[in-house]
């Protein structure tokens, strides 16, 4: 009797219709199924009890298992991890749940890319020239805060609309520093010695990203758009600033070289304070290995200061 009601309970069947049922049989063998031996006396209802109990137990434990073993692999394009799983989520989950799991894991997962609104971080700089009198001949210079040449555009004919500068200088060195203004000069030359000359400045910088083609990336930052002045306090969107430098890491980085920060501060407490907050927000961010990230203090050299993040890494 007590097997029953532990048996009816296990089911979730009445405890009171598995009473009624048993007694309604009791003393008359069930008759056997087409193709089923009969149950031997003495042991058919334990062994029949057994194995409908450990049928139940496999689907309470399957049942839970899309939670448990569905693995993200942070550097697997999205569109693969999803296919690949997809199939093993519809043979365990009812109908129209597995699309919903996959924007669940889209959307919270802190390894994938996220989209971050409006773009701060550019890879080029186009200068608008808007119209000018056609020249012989047209030259154009970038320089920096402190007046030296860095890039020239040149050509023959009709001037360009616009140029696209990649921020690398006329040597092949990456001169980019956020925060830092640039003005450049556009230099018109006819035959007859007519010369023309005007002068603009670049719109301020706030993030760059560079790569070589040896395979170096570089992203920088300004810090003004991360932290607040002469604080380790983060802006109200500091955070997404930096994701947004981090998505340059996921779409290239690979895992196996080091990530190196450099944190151009004044100041030792404060450089100490910001690295660590900017190692916390980097780890929760991106799939690194925190052995393989170094976060160091930038040293500014001669001429201006400008307090920015230089996130460097090799593909």
């Amino acid at each position: 009797m007590k097997r029953v009601f532990l048996f009816a309970l296990l089911l979730g069947v009445s405890p009171f219709y598995a009473f009624a049922q048993d007694q309604a049989g009791e003393g008359e063998p069930a008759p056997a199924e087409a193709g089923e031996a009969p149950a031997q006396e003495g042991g058919g209802e334990i062994a029949e009890e057994e194995t409908i109990v450990g049928e139940a137990e496999y689907k309470i434990d399957d049942a839970v298992k899309p939670i448990v073993d569905v693995q993200l692999r942070p550097f697997e394009p999205l569109d693969s991890f999803i296919v690949r799983r997809e199939k093993n989520l519809e043979k365990r989950l009812p109908p129209g749940v597995e699309k919903e799991i996959a924007e669940v894991i889209k959307m919270n997962n802190n390894f994938l890319k996220k989209p971050v609104y409006p773009q701060m971080i550019h890879d080029k700089i186009v200068i608008e020239l808007g119209k000018f009198p056609k020249p012989d001949e047209w030259r154009i210079e970038i320089r920096n805060s402190a007046g030296i040449l860095v890039k020239t555009f040149e050509g023959r004919g009709g001037l360009p609309k616009k140029i696209e500068w990649d921020g690398f200088s006329d040597k092949g060195k990456p001169v980019i520093k956020p925060g830092e203004k640039f003005t450049y000069r556009v230099i018109l030359r006819r035959r007859s010695g007519a010369r023309r000359r005007v002068v603009d400045e670049l719109p301020e910088i706030v993030g760059f990203f560079t790569a070589t083609d040896k395979g170096d990336h570089m992203v920088f930052l300004t810090m003004d758009a991360i932290f607040q002045r002469g604080r380790a306090v983060l802006k109200p969107d500091g955070e997404e600033r930096v994701i947004e430098m981090l998505n340059y890491l996921k779409d290239y980085y690979r895992g196996k070289g080091p990530v190196e920060v450099y944190v151009y501060s004044e100041g030792a407490y404060l450089y100490e304070d910001r690295a660590n907050v900017l190692r916390a927000l980097i780890l929760k961010n991106a799939p690194i290995d925190p052995e393989k990230l170094h976060i160091k203090r930038g040293y500014f050299g001669q001429g201006a200061k400008y307090e920015r993040i230089e996130l460097r890494f090799r593909e």
